[in-house]
């Protein structure tokens, strides 16, 4: 067997492997579009800056348990120049010696009076009056509001909503499944494919390159663009809709097709 037939099949055992883990973590990842749904429309929650500084205590609202809510919330405020969060813990701690004080308030004159007790300036609270699915899709709307502590004055309200398709070639599943992968191997495996594929397609490189046409090369170089574009759209969960993602996309393209033109002229010379 000739070196560049052996480099040929161990490029394709590598690619192989690489692609069999990414489809074992895309086929192993169960996400919930209901919570999922609920954590978006927390992150489009877009509070007011006051100033001055006020301390602020975020309260998550009920029937979260598993915290990514209230986590999503909190990044709304963190690191903001208006707002000194109070410390979660903190919080729950000042909170168990009071149990007349509801620890996930749902109207303003419930977060003005937990808000009292924790001695802090203002006050965020949310309520979920959607939370359902069915066999078709996720739907979630939340209600938010922002008082001033103890005067109760409104900062701020909103009532985002989001809804999730649940269908198996569902765009929003299909996203949620890519995205529950680890995003660094998913740019090793789209590295590694533009690197390795021209060369894992060596007999596909010869057959075309033995025509000896400029149509045959250019159709060569196009299909190799083309398939690097496709990976990058299916690894990317079709999200190429910002000025960001399509610089990338066409700085990517461009340096796969040089590498993929230095591959083909070099098996040429050969």
């Amino acid at each position: 067997m000739e070196r560049r037939h052996a480099a040929c099949l161990g490029a394709a055992l590598l690619l192989l492997i690489c692609w069999i883990v990414q489809a074992v973590l895309f086929f192993g990842s169960d996400p919930d579009l209901l919570a999922l749904s609920l954590s978006e429309a927390a992150a489009t929650i877009d509070p007011p800056d006051p100033s001055p500084t006020l301390r602020l205590a975020v309260f998550a609202p009920s029937g979260d348990e598993s915290g990514a809510v209230e986590k999503e919330l909190r990044k709304r405020f963190d690191g903001r120049a208006g707002w000194k969060l109070l410390d979660r813990e903190l919080q729950e701690e000042a909170l168990r010696d009071y149990a007349q004080i509801n620890p996930h308030p749902r109207t303003a004159a419930e977060a003005v009076a937990a808000g009292k007790k924790l001695g802090v300036e203002a006050a965020f609270f949310a309520d979920v009056s959607a939370f359902k699915q069915d066999a078709d899709r996720a739907q979630v709307a939340l209600k938010w509001g922002l008082v001033r502590v103890p005067m109760g004055d409104n900062l701020g309200e909103g009532a985002p909503a989001r809804e999730m398709a649940k269908g198996f070639f569902s765009l929003d599943r299909y996203r949620a499944r890519v995205d529950g992968t680890s995003s660094l191997f998913r740019t090793f495996l789209w590295v590694v494919t533009l690197l390795v594929l021209p060369v894992a397609l060596l007999p596909v490189n010869e057959l075309a390159l033995g025509l000896r046409t400029n149509a045959a090369s250019a159709a060569l170089l196009a299909g190799y663009a083309v398939i690097n574009f496709v990976l990058l759209l299916l690894l990317n969960g079709f999200r190429l809709i910002s000025v960001f993602w399509g610089i990338a996309a066409l700085a990517a393209l461009a340096v796969s097709a040089l590498y993929t033109l230095a591959v083909l002229n070099a098996a040429v010379e050969e």
